[in-house]
């Protein structure tokens, strides 16, 4: 574990990625599985606890680059014993507030080490072994499930109390100018987009979760199409939750004051039922 100038050290791990001797659950050809931050909590890197992980798969890197998204920086301050794992990744890694400038110079220096590159080649190689240990599981008689998914449920509404939180906090960071946060929080709403909309491949009573969570997300993105058509699909799905509706069209329409919003006309109903908009 490189020393930096100020005592505190720094290293790189490849532990997200499965062990390839993990008999895990089989995914598509050419994938493998890691653990990555749970896009449903609203935990942001630098905050305190331990970060809330879960299961994803992707498709195999080919490059350093690709690889380095699931390639965790491990950080040991200058008073800690032992290094720990803060939400960082080495593709996306920014220099911490405790990390003087002479200290991101020599962390850049190691990141551009021959052993680093070295070691990115390897979690290439632990990637591919994975996906080839999981190909040859037994697949006879596996067949999707079109279960309810509870679980499904339940992950989508508490990433929706998470954003409400995350949506405080970014309005604070706005308006203290902290780009960094708001950053990270900006990046916490596009993997609970990404999540909500994975699972309208699933079906099941989730999905006016998932179109609310997806309405949610891309308001707060700023991106208007979006947020219209998950309502839309949302006010269909679950017509009697018109506060929502009303919120998020509301938000919409203030974001957008100089632009007409089209809410087609079973929004329209919802909004003349409640004579809010």
């Amino acid at each position: 574990m490189p020393l930096l100038p100020s005592g505190a050290r720094i290293w790189l791990s490849m532990d997200a990625i499965l062990e390839p001797t993990t008999r895990f659950l089989p995914c598509k050809s050419d994938c493998f599985w890691f653990r990555d931050l749970d896009p449903t909590s609203g935990w942001l890197p630098g905050d305190s606890g331990r970060p809330p992980e879960c299961l994803r798969t992707a498709t195999v890197p080919t490059t350093r680059i690709e690889v380095a998204s699931y390639v965790r920086v491990f950080i040991a301050g200058v008073d800690e014993d032992e290094s720990r794992w803060r939400g960082d990744w080495l593709l996306s890694f920014d220099r911490p507030e405790e990390l003087s400038v002479a200290d991101w110079e020599a962390s850049l220096e190691f990141f551009g080490s021959d052993w680093a590159t070295e070691f990115l080649d390897r979690a290439i190689d632990r990637c591919r072994e994975q996906s080839e240990a999981n190909a040859t599981l037994d697949l006879v008689g596996f067949e999707p499930t079109f279960d309810p998914h509870p679980q499904t449920a339940i992950r989508l509404a508490r990433a929706a109390g998470a954003l409400q939180d995350l949506s405080s906090r970014r309005a604070a960071s706005t308006v203290g100018h902290d780009e960094k946060t708001t950053d990270l929080i900006d990046s916490r709403f596009e993997a609970m987009s990404e999540f909500a909309d994975r699972t309208l491949d699933h079906y099941g009573p989730h999905q006016a979760l998932a179109h609310r969570l997806l309405a949610a997300t891309a308001t707060e993105l700023g991106d208007v199409e979006n947020a219209v058509h998950h309502i839309r699909a949302f006010a269909s799905l679950l017509p009697q939750d018109r506060a929502f509706t009303v919120d998020l069209i509301a938000r919409l329409r203030s974001a957008r004051r100089h632009t007409a919003i089209r809410l087609g006309p079973r929004l329209r109903s919802s909004c003349d039922q409640t004579r809010e908009c």
